[in-house]
């Protein structure tokens, strides 16, 4: 019995594709906004990833170390993140151990 020849490989047509330089300056600010989003996207994964990996225990630090690094808005933005996701029970314990303070007169 003589071996059947394969059936040849289908393509499409090649598409052809041309390079141009980039002039207008909103073009190029809207590219660079793609670029910057994508690279920050992967940044946060990788750290998603390496923070799966450590111990309960280790994380903990890391975590404090990098909000360390924010500045002083993003903290009271983590902070009020953070403390509208605590159990009523947590939000007593906060409120003791930091009771309202008088606010001072000024004038």
């Amino acid at each position: 019995m003589a071996d059947k020849l394969p059936k040849p490989v289908r393509m499409a047509p090649l598409k052809k594709y041309t390079l141009r330089p980039i002039e207008d300056p909103a073009e190029q600010a809207a590219l660079d906004k793609k670029l910057k989003q994508a690279d920050e996207q992967w940044t946060a994964s990788q750290v998603l990833e390496f923070s799966a990996q450590l111990s309960s225990k280790k994380r903990l630090p890391v975590t404090v170390h990098l909000v360390d690094q924010l500045s002083a808005d993003d903290r009271l933005q983590l902070a009020e993140h953070l403390i509208t996701q605590l159990p009523p029970a947590a939000l007593e314990r906060l409120q003791e151990r930091f009771p309202r303070r008088p606010r001072k007169r000024s004038g």
